[in-house]
């Protein structure tokens, strides 16, 4: 099940399609899941996306709706909310953040030269 969501979490994964898939009732998966994992399915799934959105912010220059939306998020507060959450900032702040690191390095790298 982790794996698949990893594969597809761009897409619609409500959580009736997961019992259907993994032949649960609702409740005992819902229980099972977040006994193994430490959060619900729902959370789970926001988070592989919201790091993947974060990956995509550091090696992307695409617009961050853009990069949202392929990522499984249809509501911009949605991803303001996991990000926050997830790095305690917003996705904005986090591509600053990686850019103000690649210039950083990249003078780095010049003063090495020297």
């Amino acid at each position: 099940m982790l794996e698949y969501i990893q594969l597809h979490h761009s897409e619609e994964l409500p959580l009736d399609e997961a019992v259907e898939f993994m032949g649960l009732n609702k409740e005992y998966f819902c229980r099972l899941f977040k006994k193994n994992m430490g959060v619900s399915y729902l959370q789970y799934v926001y988070q592989i996306r919201t790091t993947a959105v974060c990956r995509e912010l550091e090696t992307t220059e695409d617009p961050i709706g853009e990069i949202a939306e392929r990522n499984g998020f249809r509501d911009p507060k949605m991803l303001n909310q996991y990000f926050r959450e997830i790095y305690g900032c917003t996705p904005s702040e986090k591509r600053k953040f990686f850019r103000e690191v690649t210039i950083d390095d990249s003078d780095d790298d010049i003063d090495d030269e020297e």
